[in-house]
C-alpha cells in the first residue's frame, strides 16, 4: 500500500470512529431502539386517536431523547405513562409529567417531558388531560442478556 493510500485510509477509519462515539457507540454496540406509544387515555372532548396521531408526529423527538440518555445509560429500557393537561382554545400543553414509570433513571422521563411541554393539539372546547402509554426499548441480544441477569 502506497503511503497516500496508506494515510487515506487511516483518515477514513479515524471518521468512522469518530462517528460511532458520537452516536453513542464507544464499546462497538449501537442499541437499536424501539419507541412505540400505547392508547392514551383521555378526558374531555379529544378522542384518543388525536392525542396518538399528534405524539407519532413527535415521535423522533422521543426517540432522540431516549438514544441520548442511553448513551449515559446504556441498557435501560422499560415503560412509562405520560400525562399532560391540553389547554382550551389553543391546544398548547400547559403541564406534562410522568404520571408512573419503570425506568429509575430520570433523564429519560425529563428529556421527553421537556419536549410535550412543546407540542400542540388540535385546540378544544373543553380541558383535556390525556395519559399516554409510552414503551422504550432495545432490540438484539445485549438487552435480552442483560433482562436475563436482572441489570435492568
Amino acid at each position: 500500500m502506497s503511503p497516500v493510500a496508506r494515510r487515506f485510509a487511516i483518515a477514513i477509519l479515524l471518521v468512522v470512529a469518530t462517528a460511532s462515539v458520537a452516536r453513542g457507540d464507544a464499546v462497538g454496540y449501537l442499541p437499536d431502539v424501539t419507541v412505540r406509544f400505547g392508547t392514551p387515555v383521555v378526558t374531555g372532548p379529544l378522542p384518543p386517536s388525536v392525542i396518538q396521531r399528534e405524539a407519532m408526529r413527535h415521535l423522533a423527538e422521543v426517540r432522540n431523547c431516549y438514544e441520548r440518555g442511553l448513551r449515559e445509560n446504556p441498557g435501560v429500557a422499560g415503560q412509562m405513562v405520560l400525562h399532560a393537561v391540553i389547554a382550551v382554545g389553543t391546544g398548547s400543553v400547559t403541564s406534562a409529567t410522568v404520571a408512573s414509570t419503570t425506568i429509575r433513571v430520570h433523564i429519560f422521563g425529563d428529556c421527553i417531558v421537556s419536549r410535550m411541554r412543546r407540542w400542540v393539539f388540535p385546540a378544544p372546547a373543553a380541558p383535556v388531560e390525556a395519559d399516554l402509554p409510552l414503551d422504550l426499548g432495545l432490540r438484539g441480544t445485549q438487552h435480552r442478556i442483560e433482562m436475563q441477569h436482572g441489570l435492568l
